[in-house]
């Protein structure tokens, strides 16, 4: 575990982008028949306090948290680690007198370094923090199950929904939950989509497209103020159906069904200053009808979402 964790202080795309400079030394070496990267041989398994203190420090992340069902957080663990620091912090001032100052919060010594300051124990410690996560309430996974269960209850919900104005409600929320877990978009780049930013193509349109029978498929084409490169091109292709079952296709075409209601803009009541004045607003495609909203003034983009 303690392997696995100094692996998870490179992020993936840092072990992608220098594993392959690592296979260029490999074939150089190959080709003209001389070593560029020289591993330290090692006569026995590394041995020093800081592995211990990171078995203590794992064995203690399994114990169970406040909640029900959860453990420790990766906050509660690191003081195990600040607590062997202060350890040796002592011991670091008896031991070398006159050799040992603190920067930044921690002792340097050059001939010494205390074992939570290895570089073993600094990776490690990175890697831990990576995959726990260091947040006081760690988020939970969302999982298939999780979404299938939403998935089933809109479907039930839209079926049976009394009037257009529910049936619009359902089919925004079950749009925007489908964009969000198959096209993991963030939440500005998915309601900011405009209709016009949408292409859908049915399943009976495949062969025009060029793809297998029956297939079909909605783009998304998300703005500029919402890529991190504004001069790239940021399309989101999602099937129509997927093989788990989920459809954003047959909840897009719901969606899309409803009249547009972007040349008329959404009435909204702002209560501003103690009275509740009426404005109306460009549109989201994910957006009800109407809103009490209390807020102070401001411009709101036309959406998808409406």
């Amino acid at each position: 575990m303690r392997q696995i964790d100094t692996v998870n202080e490179w992020s993936t795309n840092t072990l992608s982008k220098y594993g392959g400079r690592l296979n260029n030394f490999a074939e150089f070496d190959r080709l003209f028949g001389v070593r560029t990267l020289f591993p330290t041989a090692l006569r026995k398994p590394p041995i020093t306090p800081a592995i211990p203190i990171i078995w203590a420090q794992l064995r203690y992340s399994l114990r169970p948290g406040q909640k029900k069902d959860s453990t420790v957080t990766f906050g509660t663990t690191r003081a195990m680690r600040t607590a062997a620091g202060f350890y040796y912090s002592w011991d670091m001032q008896q031991a070398f007198p006159g050799q040992v100052y603190k920067l930044q919060k921690r002792h340097m010594y050059s001939p010494y370094v205390p074992p939570t300051e290895e570089m073993v124990a600094t990776l490690q410690h990175g890697g831990m923090a990576r995959q726990m996560g260091n947040f006081s309430r760690p988020s939970w996974s969302l999982q298939f199950t999780h979404s299938r269960f939403v998935e089933d209850q809109l479907e039930r919900a839209y079926l049976s929904a009394p009037n257009d104005r529910v049936r619009k409600e359902i089919a925004n929320a079950g749009t925007a939950h489908l964009m969000l877990w198959l096209g993991m978009l963030r939440g500005g780049e998915n309601f900011n989509l405009k209709r016009e930013d949408i292409a859908l193509v049915q399943p009976e349109e495949s062969a025009r497209h060029g793809l297998a029978l029956g297939l079909g498929f909605v783009e998304a084409r998300l703005s500029t103020e919402t890529k991190t490169s504004q001069n790239k091109v940021a399309d989101i292709v999602i099937a129509f159906q997927c093989v788990s079952g989920l459809s954003l296709g047959k909840r897009m075409n719901r969606l899309l069904a409803f009249p547009d209601e972007s040349e008329n803009g959404a009435t909204v009541l702002l209560r501003k200053s103690g009275k509740v004045e009426q404005w109306v607003l460009p549109t989201h495609l994910l957006m009800a009808a109407s809103r009490m909203v209390e807020t102070s003034r401001r411009t709101y983009p036309k959406s998808l979402f409406r």
